[in-house]
């Protein structure tokens, strides 16, 4: 299927926005401590927005909580965490931040692109490719934003994510986005504290995730030959496996190591490992 979104464009009209509205966040608060930056949406593409949350908004939310008998009461019949509470909602819910939506005239390019592609799109079925692509591309707008110092000092220990409000798709966006955009401690912090706090066993994003994968790893190809040498992209999973093996290894558990490999440049199956010369596949062979 081709895009439907011009993701590159896209990708370059969000990074230009959120570098515009960064520098307005900054100059309104010049003294707080920013702790995440994500883009935001909803089911519908209806548009993207962002969110920003400071220290002492953070600590503002937590103490309003922590002084509310009555939610506390209730979390304590549900047997809910107080703890897990304050860190997966009221720390990294961004639709609980205090600048929630701020300054989102910066994103009237993308969302006018948006809008024209949501418009224009004929397939039966194509919404879902639609709404993986614009994910995929916002991530993408997100990181060259980083990489081109957008966030200054404030970039070291600011997590940077995407997130689509009251969805399925929420764990798995959220997720995939931060381990692409931020560095291995801050998506470590990030999935412990928000990921494995809203995760349920009814989430199955197999195909989107997938979706979103091989967009992100095509868009920041430059030629063939990184689809056999192996691109920075695949050994950040090999980083995030080895983050896992860590993990498991605290529980006195061990996974069986698996190895990615990138997809054959033929039918685009993955290859089994980064040193792979022929596809199981379809049977072409690169020796």
């Amino acid at each position: 299927m081709e895009n439907l979104l011009d993701i590159d464009a896209f990708a370059n009209a969000v990074s230009a926005a959120t570098e515009q509205c960064w520098k307005e966040l900054t100059t309104l608060l010049p003294n707080e401590r920013f702790y995440s930056f994500a883009i935001c949406t909803t089911d519908d593409l209806a548009g993207i927005w962002p969110a920003a949350s400071t220290e002492s908004g953070f600590d503002s939310r937590r103490d309003k909580l922590i002084s509310d008998d009555h939610q506390l009461d209730w979390l304590s019949e549900h047997k809910i965490s107080l703890r897990d509470t304050i860190l997966g909602d009221y720390r990294w819910d961004a639709f609980n931040w205090e600048l929630t939506g701020e300054i989102m005239r910066h994103y009237e390019v993308p969302n006018g692109m948006l809008k024209s592609a949501y418009e224009s799109k004929s397939e039966q079925g194509s919404f879902r490719h639609l709404s993986v692509e614009v994910h995929a591309a916002t991530t993408l707008g997100l990181k060259r934003a980083r990489d081109a110092g957008v966030f200054g000092s404030n970039g070291l220990g600011l997590t940077l994510f995407c997130t689509k409000h009251s969805s399925t798709d929420t764990v798995w966006l959220e997720e995939y986005s931060s381990r692409y955009l931020n560095p291995w401690e801050l998506f470590a912090r990030f999935k412990a504290d928000r990921i494995e706090y809203i995760k349920d066993e009814k989430d199955n994003a197999v195909l989107t995730a997938r979706i979103f994968d091989e967009i992100l790893y095509l868009e920041t190809c430059e030629d063939d030959s990184k689809l056999y040498i192996g691109f920075p992209w695949w050994r950040r999973l090999t980083r995030d496996l080895e983050l896992e093996e860590k993990e498991l290894a605290s529980f006195g558990k061990r996974r069986v190591p698996f190895d990615y490999g990138p997809p054959c440049p033929v039918c685009r199956q993955r290859v089994r490992t980064h040193h792979s010369q022929m596809c199981h596949n379809c049977g072409v062979n690169w020796h």
